[in-house]
């Protein structure tokens, strides 16, 4: 049922929250007041997946990619620090997880990008396109983390389906025909970034 909640919120533009004082605020007013405590926040969330967290260091990183790499969890993708983790069944159709670190100046895990695309995506598969991408990683999303989820209108991206847990910020929109990105960014060392966009 939540997952059916969660897809009409998505179809209607409108918003997965719980109920809060701000329910009756706009989408963005939403986010800014999300984004504001998520800054403010004393309380740590920094788990994102396959035991990677936001804050550790660049070697423990690169040591923990290695043992995953090792378990065949993951493989080199195209280049720099990306790599590629298989979703056979974690969402409606086979898909491809390609994620890379944001290290900043700190050498330490300030941000993840990470894009998803159908492994039987092509111009003319309309049903793997990222529209149909976008509510399916958001659904996959939202069974991972739960919490307050707000769908922001974007006049560049469309929309952009988002959530702020303490200082754990997800945003997640469709790039382009294939592909759908996500951005997991720790505010408590880029307060200014919003929405997933990069301020540097």
């Amino acid at each position: 049922m939540r997952k059916l909640i969660f897809l009409f919120a998505l179809l209607g533009g409108l918003t997965l929250t719980s109920c809060t004082n701000d329910a009756d605020l706009p989408p963005l007013e939403r986010y800014e007041k999300a984004h504001a405590r998520g800054v403010a926040s004393k309380q740590k969330t920094n788990d994102f997946f396959l035991g990677l967290e936001l804050g550790i260091a660049k070697r423990e990183y690169y040591d923990r990619c290695t043992v995953l790499n090792k378990n065949q969890q993951i493989t080199m993708a195209g280049g720099g620090n990306a790599v590629d983790h298989q979703l056979p069944d974690e969402l409606d159709r086979p898909a491809t997880m390609t994620f890379a670190p944001d290290f900043g100046d700190s050498y330490t895990v300030e941000a993840m990008d990470v894009l998803f695309s159908y492994v039987d995506w092509s111009p003319w598969n309309k049903n793997a396109h990222s529209d149909k991408l976008l509510k399916d990683v958001a659904e996959w999303m939202d069974e991972q983390y739960g919490g307050e989820w707000i769908v922001v209108p974007h006049e560049v991206l469309g929309s952009i389906v988002t959530q702020v847990n303490n200082n754990r910020a997800i945003a997640i929109w469709m790039k382009d025909s294939q592909i759908v990105q996500a951005r997991f960014t720790d505010l408590s060392v880029l307060p200014e970034e919003k929405l997933g966009q990069k301020i540097r």
